[in-house]
C-alpha cells in the first residue's frame, strides 16, 4: 500500500502498493526533466501532516526472502553493440533468484550506455524511479534529464530493471481502463465486486504472463542486479544517481554495496523507516498539501479558468460528485470519465506546479460536460501512448507489492480508509480503495532494512513542495543513513535536480568532483 513513486517513492492502494482509488494510482514517479521544469514560486497553502500518533520511527522486521551467503557467479563482460548516436546496447544475464544463484536461471538486463569520451570519470549508473519505468529512456532521451556537464564527463549507464521494459517486462493487462478507471467510492455491492474482479483479473494476467519472474523482482534483487552491471563493466566502484523510487533502489544497493561505491545521489526519498501504512498516507497528505496549494492559487486569481468566486474547492467537491453519478461520455471505445479517472488526472498534474492550468481547464470544462481534457490528462498519466511504457503500471503495482505488505482483512483496509480521509479530508477518500490486489500478486512481500553504513556520504535532495515523495521523508532517509548530507530544494515540483540551477550545479558538482554541500544546504 504504498504510493512510489512516485519514484518514490511508491504508490498507493489501500491495500498494497501504489495504486489507489477504485484504482487510482499516484503514478510511478521519476525525475521531472528540464522540458517539464516547474515554477518554483512558493503559495502558502493549508497544510497538513501526518499526525504523531500515525507515524513510525521503525522499520517492521525484514522478511526478506532473498538474501543469500552464496556468492553470485560474476558476469562476462558486457558485448557492446551501436544503437545509435553515442549510444551503445547489450544485454546481461542476472541470477533469477540470487538465494540459488547457481542454478542457471536467469533475468536477461536491457543496458544501454552513452559514451562521454576520453575525458569520462568513469560510469554513472542512473535510475528514473518508479517503480516499473524502463531505466533506459534515460540514456535514449539523455539530454532532456542532464546537462552537458554531466553528460560531458560520464559514461551514462542505464538498464531496465528486471520486470520492466525489455527485461522481462509485466503484462498484465491489455488495457490499463480495466484497472485504473474504476469508482474509487463504492456505494453498493456490485460496485465493490467490479473491484474486486479487477483485482484478480490483473493477478491472473501477470502469473499467466510473467508467473517465473514474479517473486525475484523486489528492489532488493533489483540492487543486486546493480553489482553485476559493475562487475560487467569491469569497474571497481561506481557513481550512481537515482529519481524517487531510484532512491530506494540507491539507498539499498548502498546497504549491501557499501564500498562499491564512488559516490551517491539520491533525490526525491521516500521515509525508509515508515510502515508501509505510514508511508501511504505520508503520500496521501503530499498530494492533500499539493493540491490545497493548486486550489489557493487559483482561488487568488480572477483569471483562473475554475476561479468560481474564490472557492474552487467547493466546486470540485461538487463536481466529484457529479461524476459519480453520471460520468462523462467521451469515445465509446473508451472508459467513461468518472471519479477514478478525474482522479489520476489531478494526481498527474500535482507532480509539476508548471502543469497546474492544464488542471484548471480540464476541471471546468468537464463542469461544461466535456470530459476530454480531464481523459487526455488521465492518459498521459498511465503512459497509454507511450510504446515504451505500455505496461509501466503492470510493473509499478508488481514491485510495490513484493516490496511492501498491505493491510489484511475487509475491515484493516476500511480503516486504513478511514486513517486516509482524516489527514487528507479532499484528496484521501478517492486516493483509496477496498483493493486487495496485493494478496492476490505476491502474499509474502520481501521488506529490506536501509542503513548505508560504511558507504561514506551520500548526497539526500528534498523538495519543499513534493507531492510524492514529501519532504519530511527525504529528510527521515538522510538521517538513517549513515552519512546522509540533505540538500533542501524549494519548489512545488517532484525531484529536485531540475528544478533551479543552484540544484543542478550542486548535484552536479558532487558527482563529478566529489565535493558536497555545506549540511542543510537550502537551494
Amino acid at each position: 500500500m504504498r504510493l512510489f513513486p512516485a519514484l518514490g517513492a511508491l504508490l498507493l492502494v489501500a491495500s498494497c502498493t501504489s495504486t489507489a482509488a477504485g484504482h487510482v494510482s499516484v503514478k510511478p514517479a521519476g525525475v521531472t526533466t528540464a522540458a517539464a521544469r516547474a515554477s518554483t514560486s512558493t503559495t502558502s497553502a493549508s497544510r497538513v501532516t501526518v499526525p504523531a500518533t500515525a507515524a513510525s520511527t521503525t522499520l517492521p522486521p525484514p522478511t526478506t526472502v532473498t538474501a543469500t551467503t552464496a556468492p553470485a557467479p560474476i558476469p562476462s563482460p558486457f558485448q557492446w553493440k551501436k544503437c545509435g548516436q553515442r549510444i551503445e546496447c547489450a544485454t546481461l544475464a542476472v541470477p533469477l533468484d540470487y538465494a540459488n544463484p547457481g542454478n542457471g536461471e536467469v533475468i536477461n538486463l536491457n543496458v544501454k550506455r552513452r559514451t562521454a569520451g576520453a575525458s569520462s570519470l568513469g560510469p554513472l549508473l542512473v535510475n528514473p524511479g518508479g517503480p516499473g519505468v524502463p531505466g533506459t529512456v534515460m540514456v535514449d532521451q539523455a539530454q532532456d534529464y542532464f546537462g552537458k556537464r554531466l553528460l560531458d564527463r560520464f559514461d551514462l549507464i542505464a538498464w531496465d530493471p528486471r520486470g520492466t521494459g525489455d527485461s522481462d517486462g509485466m503484462k498484465c493487462l491489455d488495457d490499463v481502463d480495466s484497472f485504473l478507471a474504476l469508482d474509487p467510492t463504492p456505494d453498493d455491492q456490485a460496485e465493490r465486486d467490479a473491484i474486486t474482479a479487477a483485482d484478480q483479473a490483473f493477478a491472473d494476467g501477470c502469473k499467466r504472463n510473467n508467473g517465473r519472474v514474479i517473486p525475484f523482482i523486489g528492489t532488493e534483487s533489483s540492487a543486486r542486479d546493480i553489482d553485476q552491471i559493475r562487475l560487467a563493466l569491469g569497474v571497481g566502484k561506481i557513481t550512481f544517481l537515482g529519481f524517487s523510487y531510484g532512491s530506494e533502489l540507491g539507498a539499498t544497493y548502498a546497504t549491501l554495496f557499501p564500498t562499491n561505491l564512488r559516490t551517491m545521489v539520491i533525490d526525491g526519498a521516500a521515509d525508509p523507516t515508515a510502515t508501509p501504512e505510514d508511508s501511504n498516507l505520508q503520500q496521501i497528505v503530499g498530494f492533500e498539501n499539493a493540491f490545497n496549494q493548486f486550489l489557493d492559487q487559483c482561488a487568488q486569481n480572477k483569471k483562473c479558468a475554475y476561479y468560481h468566486d474564490g472557492d474552487p474547492g467547493t466546486a470540485f467537491e461538487a463536481l466529484m460528485v457529479q461524476l459519480d453519478k453520471s460520468p462523462l461520455t467521451v469515445s465509446s471505445k473508451r472508459a467513461k470519465v468518472n471519479q477514478g479517472v478525474a482522479i489520476n488526472a489531478v494526481v498527474e498534474v500535482l507532480y509539476a506546479e508548471g502543469r497546474w492550468s492544464a488542471l484548471t481547464t480540464a476541471l471546468a470544462s468537464a463542469e461544461k460536460g466535456d470530459g476530454a481534457p480531464l481523459l487526455a490528462l488521465y492518459d498521459s498519466y498511465t503512459r497509454r501512448n507511450s510504446s515504451d511504457e505500455a505496461h509501466l503500471f503492470d510493473a509499478f503495482i508488481t514491485i510495490g507489492c513484493l516490496d511492501n505488505p498491505g493491510p489484511k482483512g475487509a475491515a484493516a483496509v476500511e480503516a486504513v480508509i478511514a486513517k486516509a480521509t482524516a489527514v487528507a479530508p479532499r484528496l484521501g477518500k478517492y486516493l483509496t480503495s477496498p483493493s486487495n490486489v496485493c494478496a492476490a500478486i505476491a502474499p509474502h512481500p520481501q521488506q529490506f532494512p536501509i542503513t548505508g553504513k560504511g558507504a561514506g556520504k551520500i548526497l539526500v535532495v528534498g523538495t519543499t513542495g513534493d507531492p510524492a515523495t514529501p519532504y519530511d521523508g527525504t529528510v527521515t532517509m538522510a538521517k538513517t543513513l549513515e552519512n546522509g548530507v540533505l540538500l533542501t530544494v524549494e519548489a512545488n515540483q517532484h525531484t529536485g535536480y531540475t528544478a533551479s540551477q543552484c540544484a543542478t550545479d550542486t548535484v552536479d558538482d558532487v558527482l563529478i568532483n566529489l565535493k558536497f554541500p555545506a549540511p542543510d544546504t537550502v537551494c
